[in-house]
């Protein structure tokens, strides 16, 4: 994501003013839904009629505004996941730039020390445009006594196996150089293991240092996983490092059993695969053709074409259940004229500390007060999620949803009786 100075009005703000009166009209008024889920069509309406296309505009300026870039619209997730996150976000902003007065320039915040994401390749083959996009993200790990490979999942965090850094109190963590260059000693990067689940052969490993353009892998859909379809790997087979392997998926094997010689017995489950690894690959990452995260390599079977990559969704467990990382303060990068009041309505934050905006305050209504919240929960500068307070109480209680990412609102979650958690979807 690159930043750009504000330019002349967009031919979107004249609408994006009007749907905000709308909206924010409903923020001094009676609740969207009555207590008790009572009065949902007009619920249902007041999310089709104003949150959605007032979403739709707003997702659109910063687009214009940040240069960023929105995925292709083939992706699917369980927006269920983000909710929790995004609600943290809400909560967090009588703590953090609450109000919009007197906003600083982005200049006088971070001066010109952002770094836009690596570029990537857009011509040529599936199998290499998943490499280029993914190749900086690949970590090689170095233990006292072996290496293994590993793959970003957090600005600081990388999943492997547990076999990889097992009983290992020193690790390295090293990435791809950005000139092709050999890998020198400076290069290292310090780390530990912060989680582990035994059982499934998987660890994580927090490295100091992170580089602030280096965006996290994404994590697929375990729906997106089909036999026969087309898988590719990364990582370091016997000191090769950053080879590039494919194959296709022979299986899914579902609470599968296998031992090591010198580890305990393990269940997790695998997807069974032709795609070529051996030692070095262990704790690699497996991608779909869209280059989501779908697995981490983990072992080989005796036999021709028999490997095994431990599936998403127990890495998505051992991301969920980890002991939450200490709070971070989100610090302010720019502020934005989205909607027309004459000074700025929208200031962009970095959560997650990786140079990169992932949250946005608006001000809807002109009065420097937060009315919205947009957070973008899939690490590509763009929000997919926001968030309002419909019934002016500071609690969250709709959120309207850009599932794939194609700008368009999919639906939007209520919560009709007020009680945090959701209760009805809407799709316009």
């Amino acid at each position: 994501m690159s930043i750009t100075k504000p330019r002349s009005q967009p031919q979107w703000m004249a609408s994006a003013v009007a749907l905000s009166v709308s909206v924010v009209g409903s923020f001094g008024c009676a609740p969207a839904a009555a207590p008790n889920g009572t009065d949902a069509p007009g619920a249902e309406h007041h999310a089709c009629a104003t949150l959605k296309p007032a979403s739709e505009q707003l997702l659109a300026g910063l687009v214009e505004q940040t240069g960023g870039t929105q995925a292709s619209g083939e992706r699917s997730v369980n927006p269920s996941m983000w909710l929790t996150a995004a609600r943290t976000g809400w909560h967090e902003v009588d703590g953090v730039a609450s109000r919009f007065g007197n906003p600083k320039t982005s200049q006088d915040l971070y001066g010109t020390a952002l770094i836009a994401n690596a570029p990537r390749q857009t011509r040529g083959a599936r199998g290499a445009r998943v490499y280029q996009d993914n190749v900086t993200r690949v970590a090689m790990i170095q233990t006292e006594f072996a290496r293994g490979s590993g793959i970003l999942v957090e600005h600081d965090l990388v999943v492997t196996n547990y076999h990889v850094v097992a009983g290992q109190p020193t690790l390295l963590v090293f990435f791809k150089p950005t000139d092709d260059r050999e890998l020198r000693k400076e290069d290292a990067k310090r780390g530990k293991v912060v989680a582990v689940s035994t059982r499934k052969d998987l660890a994580l490993v927090e490295f100091k240092d992170p580089d602030p353009w280096r965006t996290p892998a994404r994590l697929g859909m375990m729906d997106s996983i089909e036999v026969g379809s087309n898988v590719y790997a990364i990582g370091h087979p016997e000191s090769l490092f950053w080879s590039f392997t494919t194959g296709v998926v022979s299986q899914i094997r579902t609470n599968h059993h296998w031992t090591y010689d010198r580890f305990a017995y393990f269940k997790a489950t695998f997807i069974q695969t032709q795609t070529p690894i051996n030692p070095g690959n262990s704790g690699g990452p497996l991608f779909n053709r869209r280059g989501e995260l779908i697995g981490i390599n983990t072992w080989v079977a005796e036999g021709e074409g028999l490997n095994f990559a431990v599936a998403v969704d127990e890495i998505r467990e051992l991301l969920d259940e980890r002991p939450p990382p200490p709070p971070r303060q989100p610090r302010q990068l720019n502020t934005y004229e989205l909607i027309g009041h004459g000074h700025p309505d929208t200031i962009e934050f970095d959560v997650d500390g990786d140079g990169l905006g992932d949250r946005w305050h608006h001000d809807l209504s002109g009065d420097e007060k937060v009315d919205l919240i947009s957070v973008d929960m899939t690490y590509n500068g763009i929000p997919n999620v926001f968030i309002y307070d419909t019934s002016g109480n500071n609690e969250p209680d709709s959120y309207c949803i850009d599932e794939n990412e194609d700008g368009v609102i999919d639906y939007v979650l209520l919560d009709l009786d007020g009680d945090g958690k959701t209760d009805k979807s809407v799709r316009c």
